[in-house]
């Protein structure tokens, strides 16, 4: 086979290979549903209503703070952030409602 025969023959299969590229639909999106940002009255104190502590997290991408979680009676779930380099918690918590 010539060299001017193989660079005809490759163009020629590259050619139908883009050819039969179709591009693929787009996913349907959905609206994102965001967790309920609750703006804390004081940077030194939880409310009482809040209920108690049933957990504390961490990020590994956040060392200076975790996350403390609440539960109250009806179930509602509270998690506000606390720095631990501030001593203080963050002013936006989140509130996740139990149905």
């Amino acid at each position: 086979m010539s060299h001017r025969t193989g660079v005809f023959l490759v163009a020629g299969v590259l050619l139908l290979l883009a050819l039969s590229c179709a591009k693929l639909p787009e996913p349907p999106t959905s609206p994102q549903k965001s967790v309920e940002v609750v703006k804390l009255s004081d940077d030194n104190a939880i409310p009482s209503d809040w209920g108690n502590l049933i957990s504390v997290s961490s990020v590994p991408a956040y060392p200076s703070s975790v996350q403390l979680w609440f539960q109250d009676e009806k179930g509602t779930i509270r998690m506000v952030a606390y720095g631990l380099e501030t001593h203080k918690f963050n002013l936006n918590s989140r509130m996740i409602p139990r149905k």
